[in-house]
């Protein structure tokens, strides 16, 4: 489980906390082009954290677009720009279009859903399919 925070409390006053079971179930549509990719690479092998890196890069993007037409504080601007530096270093070149996919997704079929994503976490359900569980959000006002 990845424990990145958003640095909310000094302008959590401008947001509303979405009920996560929501935030879990759209992201999860969200990085299905991701988690289709794997499954196609990973030739039956388990992809768990595999899955879980590309989910982290996906969150990046997520919450990237967001900044990108929402006023946010410089505490914050110090955050995506060390989000983005770890994306910039961990970002796989054999999945760049594939990212580059994603960033456009966001913007295009998932741009009515305007909340920062906090923590989550990747778990294998009761199925044994791969899930996700947003476990903060936040939406911009």
């Amino acid at each position: 489980m990845h424990k990145i925070s958003i640095p909310h409390e000094q302008f959590l006053q401008h947001f509303e906390v979405l009920a996560n079971k929501e935030a879990s179930k759209i992201f999860l549509e969200y990085v299905r082009p991701l988690k289709a990719f794997l499954l196609e690479e990973s030739k039956g092998r388990s992809i768990i954290i595999e899955f879980e890196r590309y989910v982290l890069l996906a969150w990046y993007l997520w919450n990237k677009v967001i900044a990108e037409t929402t006023p946010v504080s410089d505490e914050y601007k110090v955050v995506l720009q060390a989000l983005n530096d770890y994306y910039n270093d961990n970002k796989p070149p054999e999945a760049e279009a594939l990212m580059q996919l994603m960033e456009e997704r966001k913007k295009t079929e998932f741009k009515l859903y305007k909340y920062y994503l906090g923590r989550f976490k990747v778990y294998k359900n009761r199925k044994g399919e791969l899930d996700i569980h947003i476990e903060e959000s936040i939406l911009v006002q």
